[in-house]
């Protein structure tokens, strides 16, 4: 029997990189690693707008409380005229709030189909229903939008700011699983079962009747993907045990936490006139392990930050307690700990970093974690395009108490996977952003 000090924990498991590929060698030239020194300087450079940020949004932080507790109609027990005096409270908030939500759904999803395509060329005409098809499929079904919409329109609601991040979403497991087959089955109508079109390749014998081979992905996946065969040969059937890594690819849509979002204080009006966009990232261990297959983050940083010591958890200590209380409480989780994960930031930087070499419109990825100081865990291309167009709509303001129009933004994604990969910008890679004027 063994005790507990004989078990692994997972930052004991040695962080595993990708292979070397040669599909992945034009991509990774894009953005060398920098010096040591250099990193050390940016990853400071980073840090401290991130904790400036903190400081000067204090006050709109306790202000989401205070609207937290208004939708919630939380309040405190009447004293005047005496003790307990009609203590009954009219959720007026969450009315005016549950009012809007509909019609604001509404607007964006209320057509069938919610999308209609335009062919603009005698060509396209013929394409029209096929794409207009795929479209509504993918966003009805593969994204299943209306539940993201309809959070969105509270968010923009209460507490005033959502934040939709739309990227290509590029997820790495590994996979194990047994297929069974009748006796006179053949060895390629086995593979092509199995694996499909994506056929293994370089089958290596390991020993009787194991195979190893690879498979080839995309440069967003990683390298290779590694499949591991065993076949069993019984009197009624043949039994092939499959060992792979797998990746999934697919567009996704992500609302951003308005507690997690920071940006400088009178930094401009417009996306692209700020120095810099941040959002933090709350990560666990598998998910940096898988990071690190992926190309995406450094291996050595991702080790380091595994093995030095036990998470938090998504409860930050310098910023958003009165916000994230509101949440536990309408929750019934008070006092509860979250799940242990990493802090992270992806930044969005118009940094320069020394005279010799300039760092604009780059896209970095530091972990800010009081026990170890700052790392930084990534680089790539960042924000090159911006899109800004109005929307018609007239919503309440919790702030200001009156109604103000919108304005929707896209923003190329700072994980910039797609616009990296291909060399050009695609709507996966945009970022809505929905401000108030």
């Amino acid at each position: 029997m063994r005790t507990d000090e004989s078990l692994s924990t997972p930052s004991d498991i040695p962080v595993r990189g990708p292979e070397s590929d040669p599909a992945t060698a034009l991509i990774r030239s894009l953005t060398p690693r920098l010096s040591e020194e250099d990193e050390r300087e940016l990853a400071h450079h980073i840090l401290t707008d991130h904790t400036n940020a903190i400081q000067d949004r204090g006050e709109w932080e306790g202000r989401l409380g205070e609207w937290d507790d208004a939708y919630h109609n939380r309040t405190v027990d009447k004293t005047f005229p005496w003790v307990g005096a009609c203590n009954f409270h009219v959720p007026i908030t969450m009315l005016g709030v549950e009012t809007y939500k509909p019609r604001l759904v509404d607007a964006i999803l209320g057509q069938q189909p919610p999308i209609l395509v335009v062919p603009t060329t005698a060509a396209g005409e013929d394409r029209r229903m096929t794409v207009e098809t795929v479209l509504n499929w993918q966003v009805q079904s593969q994204l299943k939008l209306e539940a993201t919409v309809t959070q969105s329109a509270h968010l923009f609601l209460q507490p005033g700011l959502a934040v939709a991040k739309t990227y290509w979403k590029v997820d790495r497991r590994r996979r194990k699983f047994v297929r069974e087959f009748p006796p006179s089955t053949t060895m390629p109508a086995i593979f092509e079962a199995i694996f499909g079109t994506d056929q293994p390749r370089h089958l290596e014998s390991t020993g009787e009747q194991t195979w190893r081979g690879e498979i080839v992905t995309s440069p967003q996946g990683g390298g290779p993907l590694e499949v591991l065969l065993t076949v069993k040969v019984l009197e009624d059937g043949i039994q092939v045990l499959v060992d792979r890594d797998d990746v999934t690819e697919h567009p996704q849509v992500d609302l951003v936490e308005p507690i997690d979002l920071f940006v400088p204080v009178k930094g401009g009006q417009e996306v692209m006139e700020l120095p810099w966009v941040q959002q933090r990232l709350w990560m666990t261990q598998d998910d940096l392990r898988r990071k690190v297959l992926q190309g995406r983050f450094y291996k050595d940083s991702v080790a380091a930050l595994l093995t030095s010591g036990t998470p938090k958890g998504d409860k930050p200590t310098l910023d958003s307690q009165r916000y994230r209380e509101a949440q536990d409480a309408a929750e019934g989780v008070e006092g509860l700990e979250h799940q242990a994960a990493e802090h992270g930031v992806d930044l969005a930087s118009q940094h320069g970093l020394g005279e010799a070499r300039q760092l604009f419109g780059c896209v970095l990825t530091v972990a800010v974690e009081e026990r170890h100081g700052v790392e930084l865990l990534s680089q790539g291309v960042g924000v090159a395009h911006l899109l800004v167009a109005p929307v018609p709509l007239v919503v309440p303001v919790p702030e200001h108490g009156h109604a103000e129009s919108a304005r929707v933004v896209l923003v190329l994604h700072p994980d910039c996977e797609g616009a990296v990969g291909r060399g050009v910008v695609h709507h996966q890679d945009l970022a809505i952003v929905v401000r108030q004027q």
